[in-house]
């Protein structure tokens, strides 16, 4: 279930004839929750199967039914008395009262808060032989905060951690994050149609600078330079601009839970033709770098006059990106990993025991070892894999 809500105000008005002005603030809240049905509350699990008791809660040697606490907590202290649970049973054979207290729903809940301001302004302030200079300067704050809050079976660490079997763990975590962004861009026109030169009809020469300041993520400075050239008339017109560009990871893929569960029922079958599902940990990291990216666009538009109503345009886009925020992906790593053991550059995401980075943790020594442990009968649950944000 999610809710939304999204309010906008904004303002805008002239100063003299020359500048203009607007404003604007903008608070948009949204808030989920996630639940899990029919996960298994382990605690109980292990009771239900135990057996005896009596119908009357009675101690008795193979009795046929068991004690369980009520409400999925150990704090609790109501203890009820149901039909033990048989897992030898076919599903048509199962007692329905014998998974009261048993499956149950993990439930996680996620807010989100943004307000943002901004102001510009932009005027033509000046005048050349060749036309206006035109200036605009701006600036805006936003502030976001993040959070999610799992109920006490679904944590991943703590004294109820991972009690739930099936749910996907998290941690609760609330984060908070403020930019301050500043802008400024100039339109300068080197020649027009009353002041120019021979192949220069009218040439327009534009810059632009962006500062934006990040409390988590650090500041970045990005420019951006352009011009628009007209050799003859209006019937040709050339462009080109080169910009930067300057993206911090989201506030979810730098500060939000790192989760915990298995692989998708297919992915061990895919890659190693068996049945099973390893270990699976992922989400935030911490350590994010921001995306930076550099623009090159040239492109060229013609309006023949013979042709009434025509115009083509021409453009080329060349943009190369870094440092790109994503996963890689379980089947990946585990199929790299498989083929070239430690060399692989993911050999440090995958292995044996528990988690890369804790206590019992073995890492793979080989190529092909993690295909052989699976199929000389080993569960696929003892293979760990990290697939967080990099």
């Amino acid at each position: 279930d999610a809710d939304f809500i999204r309010a906008t105000v904004g303002a805008r008005g002239k100063i003299g004839d020359k500048w203009n002005w607007e404003g604007a603030y903008v608070y948009n809240e949204s808030s989920v929750e996630v639940r899990t049905q029919n996960v298994l509350y382990a605690p109980n699990l292990t009771r239900a199967i135990a057996g005896g008791y009596d119908a009357a809660g009675n101690v008795v040697a193979g009795g046929a039914y068991s004690r369980v606490i009520t409400g999925f907590s150990e704090s609790s202290t109501n203890f009820v008395v149901q039909p033990a649970l048989d897992v030898l049973a076919r599903g048509s054979g199962i007692n329905p009262a014998s998974l009261a207290n048993i499956l149950g729903t993990s439930v996680g809940n996620f807010a989100n808060e943004l307000k943002a301001i901004d102001f510009k302004v932009a005027g033509t302030p000046y005048t050349l032989p060749s036309g206006d200079i035109g200036i605009a300067l701006g600036a805006g704050v936003v502030n976001e905060n993040l959070s999610g809050i799992p109920d006490e079976n679904s944590r991943n660490t703590g004294p109820t951690r991972q009690r739930w079997s099936g749910a996907t763990f998290f941690d609760p975590f609330s984060k908070k994050r403020e930019v301050k962004s500043y802008f400024g861009e100039v339109r300068v026109p080197l020649t027009g149609n009353d002041w120019n030169l021979p192949g220069v009809n009218r040439l327009d020469l534009t810059a632009a600078f962006r500062w934006d300041d990040y409390n988590d993520a650090g500041k970045s400075d990005v420019p951006k330079y352009g011009l628009a050239w007209r050799p003859f008339d209006e019937q040709l017109t050339i462009r080109y601009t080169y910009s930067e560009s300057f993206s911090a990871p989201t506030l979810f893929a730098l500060s939000g839970p790192t989760t915990q569960g298995f692989t998708a029922t297919n992915v061990i079958p895919n890659v190693f033709g068996v049945n099973g599902q390893a270990q699976s940990r992922g989400g935030s990291n911490p350590n994010l770098r921001p995306s930076t990216a550099e623009t090159n666009y040239f492109g060229f538009v013609v309006s023949p006059r013979a042709i009434k109503g025509l115009t083509v345009t021409v453009d080329y886009v060349d943009i190369e990106q870094v440092d790109l925020v994503g996963g890689i992906g379980v089947a990946t790593i585990l199929q790299s990993v498989e083929q070239q053991g430690p060399a692989s550059p993911y050999a440090a995401q995958a292995g044996f025991g528990n988690f890369p980075g804790e206590s019992g943790y073995r890492a793979v020594t080989r190529a092909g070892e993690l295909g052989d442990f699976l199929r000389a009968g080993n569960s696929a649950n003892a293979i760990y894999l990290f697939d967080g944000n990099v």
